[in-house]
């Protein structure tokens, strides 16, 4: 159909069906007199697949259409399962994965990145990508989950794929048509709802601590009038004055923004669960956080500076 670029299929696809799992002992790539325990999860898809979805290639070769059920076995696997069980050259090692009929291992012949498959915020899991022109049996049993990439938007051919889809078997029905950027934000629902709260409680504590230092200042430039007073009447000029309200200020600011960044640092491994496409160790946010702090408790400090400065010493000191 024109605008549609790639069509695939495949019994998984990304935050929605995790294929299959499966486990096996393979020998080690560093030891080959000791067994591993391998597991990893399954995918049978169609050899445009690992394309349409652009996984990247790492080394050797996408799968082909020359792959079926009467040639050699071959499996493309990605990053991680190469990392932990196949070494530093995966490319044409064999594997003891069953094809049936016979056929008792495969052989590697591309590695691919890592792709999330149940949760963006999973870690990436051993994954191995088989033909299922090599596995006919097999994909007949399940869900099968198309995946079409067009040139224009891709919602603008749901009709004509419902169309042919009703063309083939009436009583077929699509389940699910979204697109990979919905199904994207759908999973990010949960990490944005966090984030949400999260920031909510931050903007709030922040307000919290710019009035209380604000109090803070404003009670000790009160409790100090007298002494602010003198100063003036010594000589001491209006910088003189902001200058000291400022420096107790920021004894203040630092010794706040120094306990709060050690417990902030000392407590991450409790919020590690909660962060999506950030570290819990990110020095861009320490710094940043910082920075804000600073910069409210600079603001804070402009009525009780400007305060100190207006005092007229003579009021001062007889008040007192």
């Amino acid at each position: 159909m024109p605008g549609v670029m790639t069509v695939a299929a495949g019994n998984a696809l990304p935050l929605v069906s995790l294929g299959g799992n499966f486990a096996f002992q393979m020998a080690s790539p560093t030891n080959p007199g000791v067994k591993v325990q391998v597991q990893t999860l399954t995918r049978l898809v169609s050899p445009e697949y690992l394309s349409a979805m652009r996984l990247r290639l790492v080394d050797g070769r996408w799968l082909s259409d020359a792959e079926t059920l009467t040639s050699r076995p071959v499996i493309v696997v990605d990053r991680s399962f190469a990392k932990r069980y196949l070494g530093d050259h995966p490319i044409g090692m064999r594997v003891p994965i069953s094809f049936g009929e016979g056929r008792s291992d495969a052989d590697v012949v591309g590695v691919v990145d890592d792709m999330r498959q149940a949760d963006v915020t999973d870690a990436p899991a051993a994954e191995v990508f088989i033909s299922y022109r090599q596995m006919p049996n097999r994909i007949v049993n399940g869900g099968l989950a198309f995946v079409i990439r067009t040139a224009d938007h891709p919602m603008s051919h749901v009709a004509a794929l419902r169309t042919l889809v009703r063309e083939q078997d009436a009583a077929i029905a699509l389940d699910s048509i979204m697109t990979m950027e919905e199904r994207v934000a759908t999973s990010l629902a949960k990490p944005r709802l966090y984030a949400l709260l999260l920031g909510g409680f931050a903007i709030a504590a922040l307000a919290i601590a710019g009035v209380g230092l604000f109090g803070v200042l404003s009670y000790s430039v009160a409790q100090r009038s007298r002494e602010i007073g003198v100063r003036t009447a010594l000589g001491a000029q209006i910088h003189d004055i902001v200058a000291l309200v400022l420096k107790h200020a920021l004894i203040v600011a630092l010794g706040g923004i120094g306990l709060g960044l050690w417990s902030a640092y000392a407590l991450t491994r409790y919020l590690s669960s909660l962060l999506y496409g950030v570290s819990s160790f990110d020095g861009l946010s320490y710094v940043g956080v910082a920075a804000v702090v600073t910069v409210v408790a600079a603001l804070a400090c402009v009525v009780p500076a400007r305060r100190a400065a207006r005092i007229d010493p003579l009021i001062a000191l007889k008040a007192n």
